[in-house]
């Protein structure tokens, strides 16, 4: 690795480790351009992962902190005497905020709805509940329908601030506002500052990574949110609005993304050291037929003329090097391994790009042992599709391969289940069992109950080396054929 490359690496690692100096070391990339700033650099990771920038990415970092909340701010007597004006009517939901409706059958505004009333009869709506209007700032504005919009104000504090927990949301018509969700929270003390805090650079980097489907972002800022519905402390983070206008939260101490799902999970002693993946995106099911590979490939291909194959029933390819076509002695180490692999499987007639390396382990001194497993353009893994390989200081000496072809089944909706709640129905019923989850992907595996079928399921792999498969349309867990 060169000095400039090295830089990159540093830059981020101490960024990372939550040193803020490092937010100005000067970043520089394999090309040798200069980058004016970390963020600068940003913006150009995220271009090659086909992220879209709609908005400037923050040079500022707020200091890690956190918030009590406290009751509502709305006056009671003011919602009375709006609902005796305008005829509607409110409530309470389960997480206590506060659902009016207006049952007005007349129209307030003739004629085409403009942005600047709808901002307007935003502001009177805040006004009549008995709050101050210039304590709210416009969050956003969609356009539902003909002359139709849902408004969000959230609360911001005189220090700039955001408080994304206190809010009023509106929707706004020819009849004024129609209906509103409000949880307008009171601020009953601050913790004080922990300084510090990761620089949003950092968490663009390791979060958004390049995906199936390329994604938008269209807003960036930072302020309070509860890590949980139950919780009355908000914490300092930073908020990152998507094209499709979800929202995603990290907590600006230490980096992580602030999802209720997450929070219930560790109470339950299920903690993460990997990100916990969003939705399946891929089919219900594949079904296997038979292998690509023939003996007559396996008779023409160059490499398997040094060595010994066999095919056992259910299609694995074993092939043992006999002789090595040179006498070169390689230093192993897990790069030179990876290298070695990867030329292997372009030897046999794949594409190593269409293969993920599950796991490299060294055995001894003089033996390595990869597993790679074939992945689909949505990074789905077909657990069933490998190929190990055994490499020594001459090159691989030993594969075994399994690469079936497969038909797709129907199209996964991703409705329903979410592996948050998989893992929660599974695991939180081990009361007193810790369990430290290190890696999680996605794909297909079969199961003894489908026979040539693979069905859609989230793998999930421990600190303790054990495994899980979880399906990932039913949430149940599946027990693997031997």
């Amino acid at each position: 690795m060169d000095t400039k490359k090295a830089l990159v690496v540093v830059a981020i690692l101490l960024i990372l480790m939550n040193i803020t100096l490092a937010s100005y070391i000067v970043v520089i990339n394999a090309n040798n351009k200069k980058f004016a700033s970390i963020e600068e650099y940003t913006v150009k990771i995220l271009k090659q992962r086909d992220i879209g920038l709609n908005c400037l990415i923050p040079s500022d970092n707020p200091g890690a902190s956190s918030i009590t909340l406290g009751d509502m701010l709305y006056s009671e007597t003011s919602i009375n005497t709006l609902s005796e004006k305008t005829g509607g009517s409110y409530s309470f939901d389960e997480q206590e905020r506060l659902i009016f409706t207006n049952s007005l059958s007349e129209e307030v505004v003739s004629g085409e709805m403009s942005r600047t009333t709808v901002e307007r009869l935003a502001h009177n709506f805040i006004d009549s509940i008995g709050l101050q209007k210039n304590e709210y700032v416009l969050d956003f504005v969609i356009e539902t329908g003909t002359d139709e919009y849902n408004v969000r104000y959230i609360y911001k504090d005189n220090a700039g601030n955001y408080y994304f927990d206190s809010y009023i949301e509106m929707n706004i018509s020819n009849y004024g506002v129609i209906s509103s969700e409000i949880n307008a929270l009171s601020i009953e003390k601050k913790n004080g500052d922990k300084g510090g805090g990761i620089p949003i650079s950092a968490i663009l980097l390791t979060n958004m990574v390049a995906e199936s489907k390329a994604k938008v972002i269209n807003g960036i800022n930072y302020g309070y949110h509860r890590k949980n519905s139950d919780s009355n402390e908000s914490v300092m983070c930073w908020r990152i609005r998507l094209g499709d206008g979800s929202e995603k939260y990290f907590d600006i101490e230490t980096g992580k993304e602030i999802t209720p799902e997450l929070d219930i999970l560790e109470f339950h002693n299920i903690v993460f050291n990997c990100q916990l993946p969003e939705s399946f995106n891929g089919y219900d099911e594949v079904v296997y037929g038979l292998s690509t590979f023939t003996q007559q490939i396996l008779s023409s291909t160059q490499v398997f003329l040094s060595g010994q194959t066999s095919i056992e029933t259910n299609g694995t390819i074993s092939f043992v090097r006999t002789t090595f076509g040179s006498n070169i002695q390689y230093s192993l180490n897990k790069e030179t391994v990876a290298e070695l692999s990867e030329a292997f499987i372009n030897e046999i007639g794949l594409k190593s790009q269409n293969y993920y390396m599950e796991t490299i382990e060294q055995v001894d001194d003089n033996l390595y042992k990869t597993l790679y497993i074939y992945k689909d353009s949505a990074k789905n893994l077909y657990f069933d599709n490998f190929i190990e390989i055994h490499v020594v200081e001459l090159g691989v000496i030993f594969a075994s391969i399994k690469n079936d072809v497969f038909e797709p089944g129907d199209r996964y909706s991703g409705t329903g289940i979410s592996l948050g709640t998989i893992l929660l129905n599974n695991l939180s019923m081990d009361m007193g069992q810790e369990y430290i989850i290190s890696r999680i992907t996605s794909g297909y595996i079969k199961t003894p109950e489908k026979g040539n079928t693979a069905i859609a399921c989230w793998k999930v792999e421990f600190e303790d080396k054990s495994v899980r498969y979880f399906s990932a349309v039913t949430g149940d867990e599946k027990q693997l054929s031997e």
